[in-house]
């Protein structure tokens, strides 16, 4: 996969510079203790649903041929600490489509079991309210945007 980012390129000084940094990896581990302490110990009753098909369908497709983690191969930098940053955020990667394909797994197995998935309501989709926000933000962005004064559609979401 080739990335089309300015590492990619071959960057400049100046362009590595406006890169983002990506957050080291003591900072990711506080960051996921800080949301499983955020998450609470579990004690309170959630509403369970069964996982969304069109979501279920999409979850149940990936590959790692779809999306595949970049190697150093792919950028054209050869500054040490741009490398060195480009590692940390590829064995990130590497990490995260770890878990996901075994969620997957996990995902595919309790669907041969029961054929249905139960998940909690809130990580079933966004609620009403949240999706209302959403869509204020969006329209709010399309009135800044919309110089030529066209009218413009904005695709809504099946449920």
């Amino acid at each position: 996969m080739k990335n089309s980012s300015a590492a990619g390129r071959g960057s400049t000084p100046a362009e590595e510079a406006l890169m983002p940094q990506p957050l080291p990896v003591e900072k990711r581990e506080e960051q996921a203790a800080a949301a499983e302490a955020a998450a609470g110990d579990g004690s309170e009753e959630e509403e369970l649903v069964e996982m969304p098909e069109d979501y279920l369908r999409w979850l149940l497709a990936q590959t790692r041929e779809t999306d595949p983690v970049p190697t150093l191969a792919d950028y054209r930098t050869r500054d040490p600490k741009v490398l060195e940053r480009l590692q940390e955020e590829i064995e990130w990667l590497q990490a995260s489509q770890d878990e996901f394909f075994e969620f997957q797994a996990s995902v595919r197995e309790k669907l041969e079991k029961n054929e249905l998935v139960i998940v909690p309501a809130v990580a079933a989709g966004p609620t009403d309210q949240f999706q209302q926000a959403i869509e204020e933000y969006w329209y709010g962005l399309l009135k800044e945007y919309d110089y030529a004064g066209c009218k413009t559609e904005v695709a809504q979401p099946l449920n």
